[in-house]
């Protein structure tokens, strides 16, 4: 099969804007990014809580950034108050622990007069505890499922949840878009988003016309059963396209590639802040996966590359 395959030139690129995007890398190391005087001037707590949400927040986002345990988090805190003369509490590594299962983060977002979207999951690690040792040894290790949504063109993460790892990609669907306001023009997505039910979940979409347009690549038996499909639905004439044109005139003539921007976003965040989760429940897992995709896009807000394909 090796000598049938078509063989393509790899696309190259440049990056056009390297000092601001080298400016940028830079500035991920500034603290003063990471702990912003509206958290300072809100670190104070009401009522029986020392400390504020943002507080938390501020020092799991340091924590997750710069990838530190709870302890050296609050030694790291505590030495960046003093080095400022600021007299101010810092929470202790149980506190964190604490408060980082409840944290009240606001993940709503409003996509104004349109906007579009790529979706898509992929698998974190969790921890590993001694009581998993057996599990481990026989390869069943455990993982969650991260289910982002992003806007292409500007590449931050609108929005996400983490599930356990036997939670379909459609299950997931539903949170991710009711957390987004506003209309959606399109939404990209592999096939494991392709089906009856995703399709009526953007139609009944309570937003005003048109509806979303869904670009979901059809599966095999989709194609294979093109003119049984309705011709009318989004579905339906996806199936037709690509049984009369092929894969590749489809791709380009829904703009399909763009759902490669998803797995890239997956790429940085990885090597960012790595494939493990640290929380030991489900929900310190969630919200350290809300820490971690809001620490992204404060990474992406400060600078991204400009590529230009020169090959």
């Amino acid at each position: 099969m090796a000598g049938r395959r078509r063989r393509t030139n790899r696309a190259r690129f440049a990056v056009r804007n390297w000092p601001s995007y080298d400016r940028s890398l830079a500035r991920r190391g500034d603290l003063t990014i990471w702990i912003a005087p509206e958290a300072l001037h809100a670190w104070r707590g009401g009522g029986r809580q020392t400390y504020s949400d943002a507080a938390i927040e501020a020092a799991l986002t340091v924590r997750a950034v710069f990838r530190l345990a709870l302890r050296q988090t609050e030694g790291l805190v505590g030495s960046i108050f003093r080095m400022l003369g600021l007299s101010m509490p810092v929470p202790d590594h149980t506190t964190l622990s604490r408060r980082g299962r409840h944290l009240a983060i606001d993940r709503r977002v409003n996509a104004g007069d349109g906007i579009d979207l790529v979706i898509d999951s992929t698998g974190l690690r969790l921890y590993r505890r001694s009581s998993w040792r057996r599990r481990l040894r026989v390869g069943r290790t455990p993982w969650r499922k991260l289910h982002i949504a992003i806007d292409p063109t500007t590449g931050r993460i609108l929005t996400e949840q983490l599930t356990r790892s036997g939670v379909h990609d459609t299950r997931a669907l539903p949170g991710l878009l009711t957390r987004i306001d506003g209309r959606i023009d399109r939404v990209y997505g592999d096939g494991a988003y392709e089906g009856a039910p995703t399709y009526r979940l953007l139609v009944d979409r309570p937003q005003a016309l048109p509806v979303p347009q869904a670009i979901f690549r059809p599966r095999s038996t989709a194609i294979r059963a093109a003119d049984a499909l309705d011709p009318l639905s989004q579905r339906g004439r996806h199936a037709c396209y690509i049984a009369r044109h092929g894969w590749r005139s489809w791709a380009k003539a829904t703009g399909y590639g763009r759902r490669n921007l998803v797995e890239a976003t997956f790429s940085r965040l990885k090597r960012m802040f790595g494939d493990r989760l640290c929380g030991r429940t489900l929900p310190a897992q969630q919200i350290e996966a809300a820490i971690i995709t809001r620490a992204l896009n404060r990474m992406t807000d400060l600078g991204m590359p400009v590529t230009e394909r020169f090959a």
